[in-house]
């Protein structure tokens, strides 16, 4: 009897499980799950304060196969707690780096932007992570407009998302097959969501919203640090 493969997600967005790092993130390891993959799931930013959740952290990456990491782009970069927990694995003793080597590491990197190309900074970062530490770099699938999914299960949204769930279905069969994420897979992924023009607007109108709300609505082009010259 074959043993199944062990997967490990890292949702890596501080609201947690009201977040579409974890939408995502809970759709790919569904997929990996009909593949045969076991899974576990853990929030970095449950993780990384205690010393006692560091280790546990560490002995989880150290019993899977397979690390997947599902963030939001914070500017042009990762939230601040997810290079916490880069720095805490590249920290670990070279006993325990010598482990990782076999284990694969891929990401999906969501953003509020239009165009999915704004995470590739992000990913190029996760890359250089995984080769610093031992792990197989596996690939990564860049998601832009994730303000339009905002959290929900991506079983309820099949339409608007319906390239995403594509592009993880196919990202997911490479991983369980043992190869790196396909081009098929990313450029799937990649697709807008919504037109990029209209996802503007109604940003922008959310936005305005908001300020209203706050009573802020006419302070919006104030430019309180510009100088007087």
């Amino acid at each position: 009897m074959k043993i199944p493969k062990k997967v490990l997600l890292l949702v890596g967005s501080p609201r947690l499980e009201k977040s579409t790092s974890e939408s995502l993130g809970n759709f790919m390891l569904s997929e990996l799950e009909q593949q045969g993959f076991t899974s576990e799931k853990e929030y970095v930013y449950r993780m990384t304060f205690r010393k006692q959740n560091q280790d546990l952290l560490i002995s989880k990456i150290l019993e899977s196969d397979l690390i997947i990491l599902s963030s939001p782009l914070y500017v042009d970069s990762l939230p601040a707690l997810v290079i916490k927990t880069f720095e805490l694995i590249y920290d670990q003793d070279l006993n325990i780096k010598a482990r990782f080597r076999g284990k694969g590491f891929c990401a999906i990197i969501n953003s509020g932007f239009p165009e999915s190309l704004q995470n590739n900074t992000a990913l190029k970062i996760c890359e250089l992570f995984a080769k610093q530490v031992g792990l197989t770099w596996r690939g990564g699938l860049a998601i832009g407009g994730g303000g339009a999914l905002s959290g929900r299960p991506l079983e309820r949204i099949k339409g608007m998302a319906r390239n995403i769930i594509r592009g993880l279905e196919l990202a997911a069969l490479n991983l369980a097959q043992g190869k790196i994420i396909s081009k098929e897979a990313i450029d799937y992924a990649g697709k807008s969501i919504i037109a990029p023009t209209i996802y503007k607007l109604i940003g922008d109108f959310g936005w305005k919203l908001q300020a209203r709300k706050y009573g802020t609505n006419k302070k919006l082009k104030q430019n309180p640090y510009k100088g007087n010259n």
